[in-house]
């Protein structure tokens, strides 16, 4: 059970990355909009990612 939950983080994680990957592309293909909304945008996909990337790191703690 432990490494199914590890497993569906690691799913996860990498699903959020994928779809952090699209957003930046999107990101920058709008580079020539406001520079505080681009910047906006960037500080709260990095703080998304963070956040998924310690939440990995707890599940594969919590389950070592």
């Amino acid at each position: 059970m432990d490494s199914n939950n590890s497993t569906h983080a690691a799913e996860m994680l990498r699903i959020e990355e994928e779809n952090a990957a699209r957003e930046a592309e999107q990101i920058e293909l709008r580079a020539f909009m406001d520079p505080a909304k681009l910047r906006a945008e960037i500080e709260s996909l990095t703080r998304r990612v963070k956040r998924l990337k310690w939440s990995l790191k707890s599940s594969q703690k919590g389950h070592e």
